[in-house]
C-alpha cells in the first residue's frame, strides 16, 4: 500500500468523496466496456488474466510464456500473444488505480477497521488494523505546514576490524564488526534523544552517551538488534549504509550463524534477503519491509554530482563542504591499535564512530535530503523506497498513468 509513514511535508484533511478505487476488471471487461456491444464479446473467454497467485518475481516468465507462443492450452494461445499490463508490479497497479501516491494521509473511519489481536499480527507495529479497502478514505492536503509527521530517524555506523593486509577491505567472512555506533532524533528536531555505542571489548565513559560493552561479537550484534528493533524507526540513515554497513552486518551475520539476526522489519516473516556479494551496489543492498532507508552519501552524490575536489564525495568533504565540520582525525589504518589498546583508547574509537553518525544527520537536516527524496516518489506515483531499488519502476508507472488518462490499456514491450 502506501509508504510506512504518513506523510513528511503537511498533514491533510480527509475527505469523504474520495475513496481509493480499485477495480476488479480483466481485459476482457474493459473490452466490453470500450465496445458496448456484447454480440463482439463473445471470444472474452480467450483472454487469461494473471492473478494475485503469481508473485511479482514470477510474472515476467509468465508473460514470456504467451508472448514465445509456447503457451497451449485446450487450443488457446497456440501462437505468440500480447500480453497487457500483465509487467506492472501488483503493489504498483494498486496505487495507480486507487490514486494513492507515496506518503499519502488515508483514514480509516472508526466503524470500518477492526484491531487485529497480537496472536495474530503479521507485523512487529504497535497497532494493527484490518479495513476493506473499499472502505479508506483519502485525505486532501490542507495549508498547515508547521504540522509534520514525528517520524523517528535513526542514523548508524560500524566498525570492523582492519586485515593484517593492507591489500585488501574488511571482509565479513573474517573481520568482526568492533563497534555500532547510534543516534535516534525525531524528524525535524536537531538534537538526537538516544546516543549510544556498542563496543566490543570494554570502553570507558562517553559524555552524553550510553556505551554498551560486550565481550562477544555475537552478543554485541544481538543485543544491537533488539535495540533497533525495539526503537522502530521509521527511517534509517547512514553514510554509505547501502553499500558497506548494511549488507556487511547481514553478511557477518550469516558467518557467524545468527538466524534471527536479518528479522529487522516490521513483518514478522521477512528477513532481510542478503546480497549477493560482501560488497553490494547501492540499488542491490536490501531493505527493510516497513522501514525507509535514505542513503546521505547517494543523496548527495545524485543532487550534488558538481562538487570539486579530491575526496570531495567521502564524508569528511561534503562536511567540510555543507557544514563547515570535519571528521574526527583518526585515519582508519589507527584502528586495529585503538581497538587492540584499552578502555580508553576503544573510547576514542567510539567518540571517531559516533561522529560519523552525527554528521550524516546534520546534512540530512540542512539539506532536506527526506522532503526531496519524498517529492521525487510523488512525482514518479511510486513507493519511496522503489526510488532506489527499482528504477524501472518509474518508467512503468509514468506509461500506466499515461494510459489510464488517455482511456486505453498499455501492451507490454
Amino acid at each position: 500500500m502506501a509508504d510506512a509513514a504518513s506523510s513528511t511535508n503537511e498533514p491533510e484533511q480527509p475527505s469523504t468523496s474520495k475513496r481509493p478505487i480499485v477495480p476488479a476488471a480483466s481485459f476482457a471487461d474493459v473490452l466490453k466496456d470500450l465496445s458496448k456491444d456484447d454480440d463482439s464479446t463473445q471470444e472474452e473467454a480467450r483472454w487469461a488474466r494473471s492473478t494475485q497467485q503469481q508473485s511479482d518475481e514470477a510474472r515476467p516468465s509468465i508473460t514470456r510464456l504467451f508472448s514465445s507462443g509456447n503457451c497451449e492450452y485446450k487450443g488457446l494461445f497456440t501462437s505468440p500473444e500480447l500480453t497487457y499490463e500483465a509487467a506492472v508490479p501488483y503493489f504498483l497497479r494498486f496505487l495507480i488505480d486507487s490514486e494513492i501516491k507515496a506518503f499519502t494521509w488515508l483514514k480509516l473511519p472508526s466503524d470500518k477497521y477492526h484491531i487485529v489481536s497480537p496472536e495474530k499480527r503479521v507485523s512487529t507495529c504497535q497497532l494493527e488494523v484490518s479495513i476493506d479497502v473499499d472502505d479508506l478514505l483519502i485525505c486532501d492536503p490542507v495549508d498547515n505546514k508547521e504540522k509534520t509527521t514525528p517520524l523517528r530517524v535513526l542514523s548508524f555506523d560500524i566498525e570492523c576490524s582492519i586485515p593484517d593486509k593492507r591489500d585488501r577491505f574488511s571482509s565479513p567472512k573474517s573481520d568482526s564488526v568492533i563497534q555500532i555506533a547510534n543516534m535516534v532524533t525525531t524528524y525535524g528536531q536537531a538534537v538526537p534523544f538516544i546516543r549510544n555505542v556498542f563496543t566490543l571489548g570494554s570502553c570507558s565513559a562517553i559524555s552524553g552517551t550510553q556505551v554498551l560493552s560486550f565481550e562477544g561479537e555475537k552478543d554485541l550484534l544481538m543485543a544491537w538488534h533488539k535495540f533497533f528493533v525495539e526503537v522502530d524507526p521509521d527511517v534509517v540513515i547512514g553514510y554509505n549504509i547501502t553499500q558497506f554497513d548494511i549488507p556487511y552486518l547481514l553478511h557477518r551475520s550469516h558467518t557467524l550463524k545468527l538466524p534471527g539476526f536479518p528479522f529487522l522489519g516490521r513483518i514478522k516473516a521477512s528477513p532481510q534477503r542478503m546480497p549477493a556479494r560482501d560488497r553490494t551496489l547501492f540499488l542491490e543492498c536490501p531493505g527493510y519491509e516497513g522501514r525507509l532507508i535514505l542513503d546521505v552519501y547517494h543523496h548527495i552524490r545524485e543532487r550534488f554530482p558538481d562538487l570539486q575536489g579530491e575526496g570531495i564525495y567521502k564524508l569528511n568533504g561534503v562536511s567540510m563542504h555543507f557544514l563547515g565540520q570535519r571528521k574526527e582525525d583518526i585515519d582508519y589504518l589507527q584502528i586495529p591499535a585503538l581497538q587492540n589498546g584499552n578502555a580508553d583508547s576503544r573510547r576514542d574509537l567510539a567518540v571517531y564512530c559516533l561522529k560519523d553518525v552525527y554528521l550524516p544527520l546534520l546534512l540530512f537536516e540542512k539539506l532536506k535530503c527526506l522532503e526531496k527524496e519524498v517529492k521525487d516518489a510523488k512525482d514518479a506515483h511510486v513507493p519511496f523506497n522503489v526510488m532506489r531499488v527499482w528504477r524501472p519502476c518509474i518508467e512503468i508507472a509514468k506509461q500506466c498513468l499515461h494510459a489510464i488518462q488517455h482511456q486505453y490499456v498499455m501492451a507490454d514491450k
